[in-house]
Formats: C-alpha cells, structure tokens, sequence
C-alpha cells in the first residue's frame, strides 16, 4: 500500500491533449445532429441556453456571443474539447474526434452575432496543448494579496490558471478562462501580466496555510519556490524550506495535476516534502471534522477535512510527508473514485 500511496505525488494526468489543430472540411458531417445529442439540452435547441437539464445556473446564450475562453476560434474549440473547470461543460476530447469537436465550435459560432469572432491580440500569450510557465509581475487581486513582482503563473490547456508567489511559495489564486496578456516583453517586469480568465479561487484566512509546512514543533517554515517544470500534462514545481533563522531546513517538491469527475476536470496539488534527519516537516492541521476518508483496499488510507472555502485536504497515513490538496467544495463518490484511479493509473505505469 505504501508505493500506491506514494504514487499520490505524481498527480493524474489532464485529459489527452486534442492533436495540433488545423482546418478540415467538415460538410459531410451531420452538424445539426450532433449538437442536438450533445449540446441541446443544456443550451436550448436553438442555442438560447435555455435547455432541459437541471442546472444551478443557466447555460451560455450562443445567440449573445461571448465565450469563456475568449472570442476567437480556439477559444470555442478549447471549450469544446477540454470542458470548463467548476461548471457542469464536460469535456469532449474522449467521447469525439477533432473534426466532430472543430464542427460543433464553428455551429455554436454561426449561432451568435457576427463579428463576435476575432483573432487574439499580439500582447495575449495564448497556451496550445501543454501546460505553460511563465514569471513576471502580477496585479493586486481584488479583496486579496496585493500586487506580486515575483510571481509564477501555471496555465492548462483546460483554461485553469493558477497564480503563486515565488518568495512565499504560495498558491494566491486561481483563474478560469484565458491565459494572460504581457505587455512587458522587454523582459524587464514594468509593466505587470494581466489575467485574462475569470477569478474563481483566491487566498483566504479560513485557508490557514494548508499548503505550506511546518518543523517538529509546529512553526511554520519559509517555502520559496526555485523552479517549475512541465512535465507531458502537469508541472512540477520545486520549492526550499527555512526556518527562522534562514537556515534551510528541508525541501520538496509539487505536482500539479486533475483528474476527471463526470468530464469534470479538478485540480489537485500533491505536495511531497522531506527535512533533515535532524529536522523533520510536517504541515499544518487541516481545520474541522473529517467529512469522509478515502480507502484502498478497505482501509482508510486517508481522512478528508476541509483547507477553507474550495479546498479539501488529505493525509496518506502510510506516506508521512504528502499532502494532496483537492479543489472542490465537497468530497463525493465520483471524486473518491476518480482520485483512487488516479493513484491506480500511477501505480500500474499507465
């Protein structure tokens, strides 16, 4: 059990990446029917949003234009093949192939105003089929931390962002949506990146520093992150760890990665750190009563508590060090399945 919990540190992968998109002749397809079977009932028929399923919210209008991702080709496309995180839009890149998903974003595109479609500005950094780093300065977040001159921002082709600071090793908020807008390509940081996608997450209080560590006797260490790399469809960022005197106590490092929830995409950060033979890490307890467990094999491997508003915490007992972070506010069947999977697919070299 313990090398299937281990294996938590090397996150689920993101759904298969759609292959490099090109234009193709899609006459011979039946259009019409397809989103009839895949899109009606939640847009309407017509395209209005005004469809049969039970949402908390209405579906996009195609008839107003606009888009989550941004009004341009691939930003519809992308909708269509990857999902949008946090909304019931699953994501199609399993269930279709490229020439069905690139016709029904031109179908949905026919649908609103002309002129809704443009092509993206020169300044937009736009993320293709991996995931994407990039440093710079980011602006102050409405109601949160305020402006980062050192900051390390991740994109996923899925149009998740996540925004961290470098000095303090922290996650400080998540965006859905377009990626960023760099003004400053001289490369010397005046003037600060721009977040482009919607902001779902951001650092609270009730948060309580989930993500960070702590030394033996429970004060918590200074994590600076050193280094991000993409690794096929997730990153993995490296960070360091001192303690108050500067001295450095340990290290780790940080996977970032999803899994799928009824074509679903949410996110999950598995962070593994290690101290000093004399000096060992832990992290903060995670606030409240356990709200389920996760088991594997009929044993809890893990308890679930909640880590603030968003975000669930889970402590593999047999792999002292890892801490898995889950972005969703409650903690269901299909999510417990599909991060037991997760640990399954690693485990078996899949």
């Amino acid at each position: 059990m313990l090398d299937l919990l281990l294996s938590a540190a090397l996150v689920a992968p993101l759904p298969a990446p759609a292959a490099l998109l090109a234009s193709r002749e899609s006459a011979r397809l039946d259009t019409a029917a397809l989103y009839a079977e895949h899109c009606a009932k939640c847009h309407g028929t017509n395209g209005d949003g005004k469809g049969t399923a039970d949402l908390d919210r209405p579906a996009r209008s195609f008839l107003d234009g606009g888009y989550s991702y941004g009004n341009t080709r691939k930003a519809v496309l992308r909708s269509v093949t990857y999902g949008i995180p946090g909304t019931p839009m699953p994501a199609f890149a399993e269930t279709l192939g490229e020439e069905e998903r690139t016709a029904l974003a031109d179908f949905v595109i026919a649908m609103g105003p002309k002129g809704t479609v443009v092509e993206p500005g020169a300044s937009q950094i736009a993320i293709e089929d991996v995931p994407r780093v990039v440093h710079g300065m980011m602006p102050a977040i409405p109601g949160g931390p305020s402006r980062e001159p050192r900051s390390l921002v991740v994109g996923f082709p899925n149009g998740t962002t996540l925004r961290y600071a470098r000095t303090r090793g922290t996650l400080d908020a998540v965006y859905v949506g377009q990626f960023l807008d760099r003004r400053d390509w001289g490369g010397r940081g005046g003037s600060p990146l721009e977040p482009l996608g919607t902001l779902t997450w951001k650092r609270g209080e009730d948060f309580a520093n989930a993500d960070q560590c702590t030394s033996k006797d429970g004060k918590l260490l200074a994590r600076s992150i050193r280094g991000a790399h993409v690794i096929g469809q997730g990153v993995r960022l490296d960070f360091t760890l001192t303690d108050a005197d500067g001295q450095r106590v340990g290290g780790g490092q940080e996977f970032l990665g999803f899994v799928e929830v009824n074509g679903i995409p949410v996110g999950m950060r598995t962070i593994v750190s290690v101290g000093r033979a004399d000096a060992p890490v832990d992290y903060p307890d995670a606030a409240g009563d356990p709200i389920g467990t996760l088991e594997v094999d009929g044993e809890v491997a893990s308890e679930v508590r909640r880590a603030g508003d968003g975000v669930l915490v889970l402590d593999f007992r047999a792999a002292r060090g890892v801490r898995t972070l889950i972005h969703a506010s409650e903690w269901t069947e299909a999510l417990a399945e599909a991060v037991l999977a997760s640990l399954l697919q690693k485990k078996e070299g899949n």
